[in-house]
């Protein structure tokens, strides 16, 4: 479920930056980008600029139990909260004598991902993914930039940081396993809580 998250999250952004850079991430007719990919996929790079995406932390929090009543039935359902920092690198390098558009260009990509991520839309928009997130966070934009022989490399990387729900059901509790109780009331109808040990 993860790796499905993971997807949903990369097609969101693929075609998010699709529409904000026409011209430099274009999507071919099945939705791939030559340009937007995530790490140790590739070998050998494309051309500049690019865009590389980096799951550098996942795992799951905590998982629980809930029960809900609505109309008159009784319903359980497996609630595990997850969290996943993915690190998206821009990069892009000076050509002969230029090195204004391709450091406005790195920059303008970068903030773009800045506010795509802190936009309350996108909130909206990952729920209608199928992606519930309760927390997004958005760190501050990291220059990485550095002079290599004739060219001026430009590097610029920011964290995004997801917490969300995997729900399952019907919840199966198993034998032996430990089940503590959490009273929780939420705009759901959600009467109990359930925290499940291993």
């Amino acid at each position: 479920m993860i790796n499905e998250i993971k997807d949903r999250i990369y097609s969101f952004f693929k075609a998010e930056m699709a529409v904000a850079f026409p011209d430099l991430f274009p999507l071919d007719d099945v939705g791939f980008s030559e340009k937007i990919y995530w790490k140790k996929i590739r070998d050998t790079e494309p051309t500049k600029p690019y865009i590389i995406l980096d799951d550098v932390i996942k795992g799951k929090i905590n998982k629980a139990c809930e029960t809900y009543r609505r109309e008159g039935d009784k319903k359980l359902i497996k609630r595990e909260n997850w969290m996943m920092m993915i690190t998206f690198s821009v990069y892009s390098q000076s050509t002969e004598g230029d090195f204004a558009t391709p450091e406005r260009q790195a920059t303008d990509i970068i903030e773009h991902i800045e506010d795509l991520f802190n936009s309350p839309e996108t909130f909206e928009t990952l729920s209608n993914n199928g992606i519930i997130v309760d927390e997004k966070q958005v760190s501050n934009i990291r220059d990485l930039s550095s002079f290599e022989e004739t060219n001026y490399n430009y590097r610029y990387e920011i964290d995004i940081t997801f917490n969300f729900d995997i729900i399952k059901e019907p919840l199966d509790y198993g034998v032996g396993k430990k089940v503590g109780y959490d009273i929780n009331v939420k705009d759901t109808e959600l009467y109990i809580e359930n925290e499940i040990g291993d």
